[in-house]
């Protein structure tokens, strides 16, 4: 309901936009920690790994941006009783993100191979690295998410019980599952000067959690 009812999210989703794309398979791999966190018995990171894949397909490594912290971050919003082993945890992780890199380049080298060097050059070099190297040519705040905030999550910012909801938040791990993907997210979506307000629609769902 509180998503579906921001209108950006409602507007975004209205169109063809690979963040949308990217914003499903985050939360496939944010689902895939849950499971693991319930069920330890790798399914989870299977489902991570598959995500992790997928979201590269759709727009490049900028996945990790946002599916990379919580898994690193875990010791923060989950205790060693739930995960059982963190070099176990780590290891799953690990493994799972050379699987999706593994899926990710099962297409990306052939194609590359078919469509000849100027190609390969530009799924491996220009949709990579050259989104973060060329966009800091682009003269945009560091504090400019920062800004739009109350836009992007309108007309829940105009409403007092959000705020006042945000204030009384238990500090509990689901909230703090939550901020593991939020604080490191915007702060490196931040980082680069190439900013668009729907790159910050992946991180709308867990915003809205918290809400």
């Amino acid at each position: 309901y509180l998503l579906l009812g921001t209108c950006l999210w409602s507007f975004y989703s209205t169109l063809t936009l690979f963040d949308m794309l990217l914003a499903c398979f985050a939360l496939l791999a944010w689902l895939g920690l849950a499971i693991e966190r319930a069920a330890h018995r790798g399914w989870g990171w299977g489902l991570y790994a598959v995500a992790f894949g997928l979201g590269i397909l759709a727009k490049g490594p900028i996945i990790a941006v946002y599916v990379m912290p919580p898994a690193l971050l875990a010791p923060w919003w989950m205790s060693k009783a739930e995960v059982g082993s963190w070099p176990r945890w780590y290891g799953g992780f690990v493994l799972a993100i050379v699987l999706g890199a593994a899926l990710a380049l099962a297409w990306a080298i052939p194609a590359a191979k078919a469509g000849g060097e100027q190609y390969a050059q530009a799924i491996f070099l220009g949709q990579t690295v050259g989104r973060v190297v060329h966009s800091f040519a682009h003269q945009r705040p560091l504090y400019w998410y920062l800004i739009l905030l109350p836009l992007l999550l309108f007309p829940w910012s105009f409403v007092p019980e959000t705020w006042a909801g945000l204030r009384r938040l238990p500090h509990s791990p689901a909230s703090r599952f939550c901020f593991s993907i939020l604080g490191p997210g915007i702060l490196a979506l931040s980082l680069i000067s190439g900013k668009q307000i729907h790159y910050l629609l992946p991180l709308l769902p867990p915003l809205v959690l918290l809400m």
